[in-house]
């Protein structure tokens, strides 16, 4: 049984810290999946690193990355395991056993939230255990799987001391920069399939084929939402997918794809696929075929309820369109402003003019009326992309509105 904890996030030199606490038990982050076992108290801090630097001497050594590369600090206390994730898809050679993966004890709603098909499982299992089947787990899988460990300019590989579905285990862990990465040329991962819809007159799309690295999703989340865009629940393709490989993008209706093709790959940020569709009237479909295999492998329909009364037919920004309320209900405002002016969308006056004020809605008050009344689309998308970060739930709120 793992609990899983949502992290407390803090913004330094515009990178989310994720900051967890734990008493004594078996926990994993909501956020990277991130697992660990401790037997008593522990506070740690982890955020998402790059693979650039590291991409030549992996390509050099036969390996490529297969999870997030996280940056993780222990502040206070000892680790006994920790499970970094990955997302490289073993098959029918992995180890099925590991049905604790779908039950997750969620601790903030005092409930236990149990996946539908977690009993399915537990049947599987155990009619694979009479035949036999499920301690066929290739140990040849253990030794293809590495860390990558980096500490201050020295890096290393190390061994793993388990591979389950989506993690690796490594026992009485010391840290810095980690990350799973795979000896192979190609492999096969687990992958996703996000939708974004752009703040445009017509139905614009942006969608991401990418492996399932919550460093990727949360690289994504922040570019798209930075520009007013509004991500499209979907399934994610059932089957995984051959790393490097192909695919095209197809709709039911007419419409404009750019580009054609695009090959599933491990970049930070992800490139995606931007659909077009001037006369959006009704339902459609979005098609995923995969080059080499020659059939689809993913199909959603896109109702046009999903997009229909939320598609932006004005021509206003979205901190003008919404700046009563941004007005009325900002917090952090000090912050931002600190942002702002070390960004450059306001200068040392502007800031001075707008601090001065008495509360946060006259400070936010002056501030449109001040500094960012004559400010560009930019320097509007870059107040937008810092009000994301410092005021998610209330952005998030506005744009469901």
């Amino acid at each position: 049984m793992w609990i899983a904890l949502e992290p407390l996030v803090s913004t330094e030199n515009e990178i989310s810290i994720y900051r967890l606490e734990s008493i004594a038990g078996r926990y994993e982050c909501t956020i990277s999946g991130l697992r660990w076992v401790c037997e008593s108290k522990v506070t740690l801090l982890y955020h998402f690193s790059s693979w650039d630097p590291h991409r030549a001497v992996l390509q050099s050594m036969g390996y490529r990355q297969a999870g997030p590369l996280l940056d993780i600090k222990i502040i206070e206390g000892k680790l006994k395991e920790v499970h970094l994730p990955h997302f490289a898809c073993f098959g029918a050679r992995m180890d099925i056993s590991n049905t604790e993966q779908d039950i997750v004890l969620f601790t903030w709603e005092f409930s236990i939230h149990i996946k539908i098909n977690v009993l399915i499982k537990l049947i599987m299992f155990w009619f694979l255990s009479i035949l036999g089947v499920g301690d066929r787990y290739d140990p040849a899988i253990k030794q293809k799987v590495r860390v990558l460990h980096v500490e201050g300019r020295g890096v290393s590989i190390e061994q793993v001391d388990k591979v389950t579905r989506f993690h690796v285990k490594i026992l009485h862990p010391s840290f810095s920069l980690r990350g799973v990465i795979l000896q192979a040329l190609g492999c096969s991962v687990h992958c996703d399939l996000q939708i974004y819809r752009a703040r445009t007159a017509h139905l614009t799309l942006h969608a991401y084929l990418m492996p399932c690295d919550p460093a990727l999703t949360q690289a994504v989340e922040k570019q798209e939402k930075c520009h007013g865009s509004t991500r499209i629940l979907t399934p994610r393709p059932e089957k995984s997918q051959w790393l490097t490989s192909d695919f095209y993008l197809t709709t039911s209706c007419p419409s404009d794809v750019n580009p054609r093709r695009l090959e599933l790959a491990h970049v930070d940020p992800p490139n995606f696929f931007e659909v077009f569709i001037r006369d959006a009237d009704l339902d459609f479909s979005l098609n995923l075929s995969c080059k080499s295999r020659k059939q689809t492998i993913w199909n959603h329909e896109i109702r046009a309820a999903e997009y229909r009364g939320s598609i932006l037919t004005s021509d206003q920004h979205f901190v003008d369109l919404h700046q009563t309320a941004l007005i009325d209900r900002v917090s952090q405002v000090g912050p931002i402003l600190d942002r702002l002016l070390k960004s450059g969308v306001i200068t040392a006056d502007g800031y001075s003019d707008v601090i001065a004020e008495r509360n946060n809605q006259k400070k936010m008050r002056a501030l449109f009326d001040g500094p960012l009344k004559g400010c560009g689309p930019e320097c509007k998308d870059r107040f937008l992309e810092i009000l994301t970060e410092l005021e998610p739930y209330l952005i998030n709120h506005l744009k469901l509105e």
